[in-house]
This record gives structure tokens, C-alpha cells and sequence, in this order.
């Protein structure tokens, strides 16, 4: 019985399912989802990624056979897209990688006269979902972006102008309806989503069940409605796109129960919501069920979204005002005249009862010589 493990930037180990035979079909599918950004882009470009077999049986500790290490650039540089621009869909990397010994192995197999440098080879496919090319694009020009933004943060881009007030964008994805997928049983299918708005970083979603998952997923965004910030949201459209984690790589059925070369494709996408943000340039908020479309235009669902804008600096005047008009309420209300009106009531209804005014006083003033108005309220309570 063998199994691989598969070691991958800062994630913890995976491992495939044991196996069985000297030929073995693992079968196996591993997925890494992780934050893209310039320092991800970087190790992807320079580093490798190491998977290592493993004999294993029940009850002992596993023991390395051996090891071979797969170029984590070629997902930089040899990457193919498909000739769909709206998909931008990654092609799958196919590598028959050589399993070099474990050294300690090698060495009582030389003993025995038994020396090879190879112990087979191991077939792995592997692709990103979303393409690293455009990511690269992105980060080559945020510092540009960036540049631009502050040099805008301040009315009508003069400097020493009063500066622009900060806005909160909230985003609240909440749930999807009746999602569709051209394969297999809707009904298994786990999907997540993601989307990137304006200059901040990619957003990822928990993975869900079904085709009815609810998110609940909602980020809040601090930003300056500066002129580059007013052309973004005039002129272009919030894109979510969901996946569906379940789905195979190409060449593999659901559940990876085939290993034919040349297996049906199957696309992990289940579709794109494109909202467009003009709303949002108008300070007013976004609200509703909105289409979720696959690559063609098809139908796959809808998703429910709401987004909010406030204006901090608006918001701080009304909370500001709501206080002075309490302050206010209460000073007025809390005069001569209303302490004399509140004595009045009271001893009408004591001037009722046949009680000791020295004892009347030690029930108001808690027993002591002196009545507070903490003892008087506590009393009346």
C-alpha cells in the first residue's frame, strides 16, 4: 500500500488515498487555495513543489520510498489559456515526473547489488484556476494604481485642499439560488467564489453545499471617492465568479474514477455575476437577485447581493446631533419644575398611607441620615 503526500507553499501536507500494486492509481485530486498577491506570484516564479511516496500500512509508521520535485514556474511562464477570453481558463499541466529513491533505501539496495536511480514514474496533472498572468499584471501596475489614488485624495487634487471624506463600502454576497452545472448532480456540487474590487486585495469565500449554499460572506472596504475611484465604480462591473470545488480536472470524471488520457473536460467555473457599481458612484446602495451566467450567456442561477455605502463623515454629524438633541431633551426636562411635579405625585400617593414620616424617610434614604436621588430612583423602581 502506497500513498503521496504533496508539500505546497506555506499550506500543511496532503495526501492522496492508499493504494495498492506496483502500478497504483491514485486517482487522487488535491486543490491550495491561497491569497494572490506580489510575494505568492514571487515563490510560484522561483520555487518547487515536492511530492514524496510513502509505503503505509495499517498500524506502522509510513516509510519514504522516495521523492521528485515538479517546477512551480512552468504555472508562471508556460501557462496556455483558452481561447475564450471571457473564461480566461487555465490549460492543465501534464508532468511524468522521475521518483528518485529515498538515499537510505539506495543504499541497502546497492548492498544487495540492486542500485537504480529511479523507482518509476509518477503522472500528476495540475493548473491554476485563475490565470497567474493577469495576476502578475495586476501587481505590476498597483503600485502606479496606488500612486494615482493618493495623489487624488484631496479635493480636486490640490494639495493643502480640505482632504476627501472616507467612505465605507460594505459588500454582503448572501446567498445563491438554483445553481446549474453542465455535469453531473447539482445537488453535490461545493461551491465558493471570488471577487476583486478596486485596488484591495482578492476576496475568497468559505466553500459551501449544494445549489442553493448560503455565504452570509460580507467585507467592508475604507476608500476616498476620489477621482479615480469615481471612474472605476462609472465604469466598471464587481465580477464574481463561482467555482464549484468539487469539480474534476480535465480528463477525469467526477470523483476521479477514470484515468483515460483523454477524459471528458470539464470547466470548474459554474459562472459570472457582472454588477455594475454606478449605483455606488451616486452614494446610493445596491440590493437584489442578479444572474449568475456561464461562458456562453447561458442561465447557471442567481445570487442575492447587498451593498452598502456610508459616508463616515456624515454619519459622525448625525450621531453628533442625535446627542445634542438628547442633552438638550434632557435639560429641559429636568428642571425646578419637573422635580417639584415628580415630589407632588409621590406624596399624594404617600398622604394615603399611615406611615411614620421618620420611617417613610429611612425607606427613601436606604437607612441612613441623608436621601440621594440614586435612593429616591432606587426606592420609586
Amino acid at each position: 500500500m502506497t500513498l503521496v503526500t504533496v508539500d505546497f507553499y506555506d499550506h500543511g501536507t496532503k495526501t492522496t488515498q492508499l493504494t495498492q500494486g506496483y502500478n497504483p492509481q491514485y486517482k487522487s485530486q488535491i486543490s491550495f487555495r491561497s491569497e494572490m498577491n506580489s510575494f505568492y506570484v514571487e515563490y510560484l516564479a522561483k520555487n518547487k513543489m515536492r511530492l514524496e511516496v510513502h509505503l503505509a500500512e495499517s498500524g506502522k509508521k509510513a516509510i519514504l520510498l522516495g521523492a521528485c520535485d515538479v517546477l512551480l514556474s512552468e504555472l508562471v511562464y508556460g501557462e496556455r489559456l483558452a481561447a475564450d477570453s471571457l473564461s480566461q481558463k487555465t490549460a492543465v499541466i501534464e508532468k511524468h515526473l522521475n521518483i528518485v529513491p529515498n538515499a537510505a533505501l539506495t543504499g541497502a539496495f546497492s548492498s544487495q547489488g540492486n542500485s537504480s536511480s529511479s523507482l518509476g514514474n509518477l503522472r500528476i496533472k495540475m493548473r491554476m484556476r485563475k490565470p497567474i498572468q493577469e495576476a502578475m499584471r495586476f501587481h505590476r501596475d498597483t503600485t502606479e494604481v496606488m500612486d494615482a489614488t493618493r495623489a487624488a485624495t484631496t479635493a480636486n487634487g490640490k494639495p493643502g485642499s480640505q482632504p476627501l471624506n472616507k467612505q465605507l463600502v460594505t459588500i454582503q454576497v448572501v446567498a445563491c439560488k438554483d445553481l446549474q452545472v453542465p455535469y453531473g448532480d447539482a445537488f453535490k456540487i461545493a461551491p465558493f467564489f471570488y471577487y476583486h474590487f478596486f485596488t484591495f486585495d482578492e476576496r475568497y469565500s468559505q466553500t459551501a453545499a449544494g445549489n442553493n449554499p448560503t455565504f452570509q460572506d460580507s467585507q467592508t472596504y475604507s476608500m476616498q471617492f476620489d477621482d479615480g475611484t469615481m471612474k472605476y465604480l462609472e465604469s466598471q462591473t464587481l465580477d464574481i465568479v463561482f467555482f464549484d470545488d468539487n469539480a474534476p480536472l480535465t480528463g477525469l470524471e467526477r470523483g476521479g474514477q477514470s484515468s483515460n488520457l483523454a477524459g471528458p473536460e470539464v470547466d470548474d467555473m459554474i459562472g459570472i455575476c457582472k454588477l455594475p457599481l454606478a449605483d455606488l458612484a451616486k452614494g446610493s446602495g445596491i440590493n437584489g437577485d442578479f444572474a449568475i451566467k456561464g461562458l456562453k450567456g447561458e442561465p447557471r442561477g442567481k445570487v442575492t447581493i447587498k451593498i452598502s455605502v456610508v459616508d463616515t463623515a456624515a454619519s459622525g454629524k448625525k450621531q453628533a446631533a442625535a446627542q445634542a438633541d438628547i442633552k438638550a431633551s434632557q435639560k429641559q426636562s429636568f428642571n425646578s419644575g419637573w422635580e417639584r411635579d415628580v415630589v407632588m405625585r409621590v406624596a399624594r400617593k404617600l398622604a394615603k398611607l399611615s406611615i411614620d414620616v421618620e420611617l417613610m424617610f429611612g425607606i427613601f434614604s436606604r437607612g441612613t441620615k441623608s436621601c440621594t436621588r440614586e435612593d429616591f430612583k432606587y426606592c420609586c423602581l
